[in-house]
């Protein structure tokens, strides 16, 4: 996966964010302080926010380049927010449904491949409003992954959780890399959540890049994935 800013600009109420780089990795991690940008970094990606100026490229995709803009439906990548935005009214067999509904956004992987995976089945037929936080975080991943993006973004995915279910979480995001080889870009405020899922470290501070380093364990961590996506052809 390759994402490149090229001259982004997007103005803010305490700051205008502004970013230029141009990164290859499989899963990017992105830190920093509440307030930093994180989040309106990943909608601007997810086509959500459209960046005042500038040029913004997945692999060989345009996303925007200055007055051309690329909807988000037509952008191929899944979201998965803070509040993770999984409907109330449907059960989780017909949530996690809903993100392969669309011929032309279907899944590499099966569905039973995401139940069996992300240890759904019991939940099936269970409303959202008896989840819990760690079980409602599994169904917004698994509807996700069966969109068939090119990309997932998650925004914040440990905030909610207890310590115990964090280190859950943690293993969850893993299975993006080690299970289905889909590539990724987590938002964390903490640093620490990020260095055993993500290759390439960001840190903002006040809507700019302050920092861009390679994990220690990037090789291993591309292997994972490597190994992944070749058992999957």
């Amino acid at each position: 996966m390759r994402i490149r800013f090229e001259n982004v600009q997007l103005p803010l109420a305490h700051f205008s964010l502004k970013i230029d780089f141009d990164i290859e990795a499989h899963s990017i991690g992105v830190h920093g302080k509440s307030g930093a940008g994180k989040t309106s970094f990943l909608e601007l990606i997810a086509g959500v926010r459209r960046a005042a100026t500038g040029t913004i490229q997945l692999d060989d995709r345009l996303l925007q380049n200055n007055g051309d803009f690329l909807p988000p439906r037509h952008r191929a990548i899944g979201y998965v927010p803070q509040d993770l935005a999984i409907f109330p009214h449907l059960n989780v067999r017909r949530n996690i449904s809903y993100g392969n509904t669309r011929p032309e956004k279907k899944s590499s992987v099966s569905r039973h491949q995401v139940i069996e995976t992300l240890d759904l089945g019991k939940l099936l037929d269970r409303r959202v409003h008896d989840l819990s936080g760690g079980e409602k975080q599994r169904v917004a991943l698994a509807r996700a992954i069966l969109s068939g993006p090119a990309l997932i973004l998650l925004d914040e995915p440990f905030a909610a959780l207890d310590p115990q279910m964090r280190e859950t979480g943690l293993r969850l995001v893993g299975t993006l890399r080690t299970q289905f080889a889909i590539p990724f870009v987590c938002v964390s405020h903490a640093h620490q959540d990020l260095t055993s899922s993500c290759e390439v470290l960001i840190e903002f501070s006040q809507g700019q890049v302050v920092g861009v380093h390679r994990n220690a364990d990037s090789a291993d961590i591309a292997d994972s994935a490597n190994n992944a996506g070749n058992a999957g052809n």
